[in-house]
C-alpha cells in the first residue's frame, strides 16, 4: 500500500514516529525474538530500518524489550525491562523535532528511559516488508554486535499502532483509555480482534490507510 507520491505508508520521511502496543509475555524463559520489524539491506550490506525485539532471558518474571534504528553505519538502540504474565503498554517515541532529537520509552504510560540527542536522517527502506512476530538478524549493540532471532515471538499483542508524530505522555495515556478513530498521523492500527474461528488470513488495519496484513504461522506481514 502506497501514498499518492508512491512512497510506502510506513515511510515517515523526516517526520517523528511513535510505536505503541499492549504486550503480554508468558511466565517462562525466552530466546531472542522480533516483535516488529521493517528492515532493508542495501547491496553494500548496510541495514536501514527499525526493529522492536525481545531479548533472550531465563527469567520467568521479566524480559527486555528493545527498539533499534539502523541507518547505514549508524545504530541507535534503547531498551527497558517489562514484567511477564501481565499486560504492559509499551510505547517508543522517536522524536525528530529539532528541540528533542531523541528516542523515549514509555511503559504503562510512564517515561522510563530516553536516548541521547542524535539527528538521524532519511531511512531508505520502502522496499522492505513490515513483519510482526518474526524477522531477521540486524546490527545491535551487545557482545556479538548482531541480534539474531532464535524463535518466533511467544506472547500476545493488541492495539498495535504506528503514528507519524511524537506522541506526548498525555496523548499516550489518553490513547489507552479512549476509543481510537482514523487520524491523519495514524498510519497503522492492528487491533488483533478478528472473529475467532474465522478462516480469513487477513489482519485488518483500522487506521483507515488500508494497510491490511496477512497472517501466517510465523506472524503477520504487510507490504507497507
Amino acid at each position: 500500500t502506497r501514498k499518492p507520491d508512491g512512497t510506502a505508508i510506513l515511510n515517515p520521511n523526516l517526520k517523528s514516529e511513535t510505536f505503541e502496543s499492549w504486550m503480554y509475555f508468558p511466565s517462562q524463559s525466552n530466546g531472542n525474538s522480533v516483535i516488529a520489524q521493517k528492515l532493508n539491506v542495501s547491496s553494500s550490506g548496510l541495514y536501514y530500518g527499525f526493529t522492536l525485539s525481545l531479548s533472550q532471558s531465563t527469567s520467568p518474571l521479566s524480559g527486555v524489550v528493545g527498539f533499534t534504528l539502523n541507518s547505514g553505519s549508524y545504530t541507535l538502540h534503547i531498551s527497558a525491562s517489562v514484567s511477564k504474565s501481565v499486560w504492559n503498554h509499551f510505547a517508543v517515541v522517536w522524536d525528530r523535532n529539532q528541540t528533542e532529537l531523541r528516542t523515549k520509552v514509555f511503559i504503562n504510560k510512564q517515561l522510563v528511559t530516553q536516548s541521547a540527542q542524535v539527528d538521524i536522517g532519511f531511512i531508505p527502506n520502502d522496499g522492505a516488508l513490515f513483519y510482526i512476530g518474526s524477522g531477521s538478524a540486524f546490527p545491535c549493540p551487545g557482545p556479538t554486535s548482531t541480534f539474531i532471532p532464535q524463535e518466533t515471538l511467544s506472547g500476545a499483542l493488541k492495539d498495535f499502532r504506528i503514528w507519524h508524530k511524537a506522541k506526548s505522555a498525555l496523548e499516550i495515556e489518553a490513547g489507552t483509555i479512549k476509543p481510537l478513530y482514523a487520524q491523519d498521523d495514524l498510519v497503522l492500527s492492528f487491533r488483533f480482534n478478528e472473529p475467532s474461528g474465522s478462516n480469513s488470513a487477513i489482519v485488518i488495519d483500522s487506521s483507515g490507510k488500508g494497510a491490511h496484513g496477512t497472517l501466517s504461522t510465523t506472524g503477520v506481514a504487510t507490504s507497507i
